[in-house]
């Protein structure tokens, strides 16, 4: 693969892992469900992510916010980058993985307590906000390690885009003027009010 090709890769995988840790930040992780004495009702309630564990959405702006510094730096900074990317996904992925096996139930009653359902036995089911979680973790750590490693060999963003005179060169009203033909036809055309440079 080139190294362009290499960066448009990753600014997609980063962009995508950054987008995903958001979505699943606003998704349900868990349905609750809290047993309570006959004749009440059970109490239920549905979890988001962002309740669960607000750091999952907190760095996945992190992640998203590096798509875009991937095409704003070169080199070392890229490097840098890509270790701040694979950070975050580290931390999306510790932050999420206490919730994907077998969750204590004082860990469910304290979850429960927090969204507003009264104490008791605590049943849940597992929601797809977990696997989105997941799936962002995993694409910002594949991310990171690719940038880590690969960066400093992409290509930088064209002269175009830096600031005038960056590159050395200066606008189309600095460049030398052109004459066309002797010295002699130049002067001719002053003297006649003509501008010698008119390709017309």
């Amino acid at each position: 693969m080139s190294p362009r090709r290499e960066l448009a890769v990753s600014v997609l995988l980063a962009a995508a892992a950054g987008a995903l840790g958001l979505l699943a930040g606003s998704r349900p992780w868990f349905d609750l469900t809290v047993v309570r004495d006959f004749p009440l009702p059970p109490a239920e309630a549905t979890v988001t992510g962002g309740t669960v564990s607000p750091v999952v959405p907190g760095l996945a702006l992190v992640v998203l916010a590096a798509a875009a510094g991937l095409l704003a730096t070169r080199r070392w900074g890229r490097v840098v980058i890509g270790l701040a990317v694979l950070a975050a996904g580290v931390g999306m992925l510790a932050a999420t993985a206490p919730w994907l096996g077998d969750v204590s139930g004082t860990r469910l009653q304290g979850l429960a307590v927090a969204v507003g359902l009264p104490p008791g036995a605590v049943g849940d089911t597992r929601r797809d906000g977990l696997l989105l979680a997941l799936a962002a973790a995993a694409l910002a750590v594949l991310t990171g390690a690719l940038t880590a490693l690969r960066s400093r060999r992409w290509p930088a963003l064209g002269a175009r885009y830096d600031a005038p005179g960056a590159s050395g060169r200066e606008g189309p009203a600095a460049r030398p003027v052109t004459t066309a033909g002797s010295d002699r036809e130049v002067w001719d055309a002053l003297d006649r009010g003509e501008d010698p440079t008119d390709a017309r």
